[in-house]
């Protein structure tokens, strides 16, 4: 963090876990103040990092995914994505169901090929669908096609997926900066727990 690398989302995690056991640590000494006023002493020097560690928790959890409350970015562009495959599936769904394609369709399941959402269709069918083939199967009997009415959406969504990425790596990078800041504090605040 210190020479502005990126932190992975685990790592932010990995570092908000430390500053809530800093705080234990200097809570800890409180409540035995009395018994032990050298430790409590000692201990008051553990700096508190309660509000880089709420930051933290508001934008990343516990296994190290960005949340939606990180950035109005984030979750607009999650919002979206979900509406768009709703969307998707209920088109892919309309020709699967239809009677139109139903000799054409190999099964009734909407799957990924390439990020994109297809359909299965018999090979010899391959034509009745206006549609893009992205894969077959390994028999080559069965073709994963993108249906055109579906090619505009799929887009949509693979430039929806590329902002989210460029958002969740913007966060990072704003909470790998206020790790950084605190980084002398916190590694002093360290050495003191230790000792």
């Amino acid at each position: 963090a210190k020479v502005r690398l990126q932190l992975s989302g685990q790592e932010v995690w990995r570092v908000c876990t430390v500053l809530n056991e800093l705080l234990h640590i200097r809570k800890a000494f409180t409540t035995i103040k009395d018994l032990y006023p050298v430790l409590f002493s000692i201990s008051q020097d553990v700096k508190p990092f309660s509000s880089l560690a709420q930051e933290i928790e508001r934008c990343v959890n516990q296994d190290g995914d960005v949340l939606d409350d990180a950035s109005i970015n984030i979750a607009a562009i999650r919002r979206e994505k979900i509406e768009l495959q709703k969307t998707i599936n209920k088109v892919l769904q309309d020709i699967l169901n239809s009677d139109t394609y139903s000799k054409a369709v190999q099964d009734h399941v909407i799957t990924m090929r390439n990020d994109r959402y297809v359909i299965p269709v018999k090979r010899e069918f391959k034509d009745t669908i206006q549609s893009v083939v992205h894969d077959q199967s390994d028999s080559g009997l069965t073709l994963f096609v993108e249906p055109t009415r579906v090619i505009d959406l799929n887009n949509r969504l693979q430039i929806l997926q590329s902002d989210e990425k460029k958002e969740i790596a913007r966060i990072l990078l704003y909470l790998t900066d206020l790790v950084a800041k605190a980084a002398p504090d916190i590694e002093k605040s360290l050495a003191i727990a230790g000792h």
